[in-house]
């Protein structure tokens, strides 16, 4: 395989299987923990626990972004 000088240096053979490694790797972690949220919201008793803290973070995101700083 030929390489151009106008070929970005991330899609070269030797990069890009790094970055695809990276990228594997990321998605792998990502599952794992999706795997456990999803086990400790369906088999544990922290589901209230979880529900109450993400709503809790929403609301004070949407205060923070949406509206004016009441005092």
């Amino acid at each position: 395989m030929t390489t151009n000088a106008t070929e970005p240096k991330i899609l070269r053979p030797k990069n890009r299987v790094r970055y695809l490694k990276l990228i594997a790797l990321f998605k792998i972690a990502k599952g794992v923990l999706l795997l456990v949220l999803g086990f400790s919201l369906l088999f544990l008793n922290a589901r209230t626990g979880w529900l109450d803290a993400i709503s809790d973070w929403a609301a004070d995101e949407i205060l923070l972004k949406h509206s004016k700083a009441v005092h």
